[in-house]
């Protein structure tokens, strides 16, 4: 397992500070879903079955909306807060797009025009396995021009530090 890290050179001119300058980019190889992530965990040595696991993992989500639906925060310790954002529409403009803001008066905040969003905050405690610090020594890191095998660059050493990839390797914007 290892981070695949793509070095990307700035070619915008418009943007002077940081024109020509190298730059880190995560190889992202693809996203996974619900399913897989449940089969990943049921792969971790579970008793349980993939099937059963997406049942609670189905579960635990459909229980988040339902608490946030009662006006509660949900606090996951290691992985963050998802809470509401409420927002006002006002109508819409000459474009036919939503506005949304304030109303002038108390009187005037319909909350039938009342949309929620969801928000998020990460874990940032110590305990948590995605705060910056942590995450960084946890990660191994790999070039993706040693994976290609066009090269290493100059400041990668041929070093891979652990992983490796099967299938396509594409990167996300």
């Amino acid at each position: 397992m290892a981070i695949i890290i793509h070095k990307i050179q700035n070619s915008n001119s418009s943007q002077t500070k940081s024109y020509g300058k190298w730059y880190p980019r995560v190889v992202n190889l693809k996203t996974i879903d619900l399913e897989g992530l449940c089969d990943h965990i049921a792969a971790h040595g579970s008793i349980y079955t993939p099937d059963v696991v997406t049942g609670v993992v189905k579960k635990f989500i459909g229980c988040i909306q339902e608490l946030l639906l009662d006006s509660h925060k949900v606090r996951l310790d290691g992985i963050g807060t998802f809470y509401l954002k409420p927002r006002m529409k006002k109508g819409t403009d000459a474009k036919g797009n939503t506005v949304y803001g304030g109303a002038e008066t108390k009187d005037e905040l319909d909350l039938t025009n009342v949309e929620f969003t969801v928000g998020f905050t990460p874990d940032r405690s110590d305990n948590s396995k995605f705060v910056g610090p942590n995450i960084s020594r946890s990660a191994s890191r790999v070039s993706l021009a040693s994976l290609n095998g066009t090269g290493s660059d100059d400041d990668d050493n041929g070093q891979q530090h652990g992983g490796g990839t099967s299938g396509s390797v594409e990167e996300q914007p």
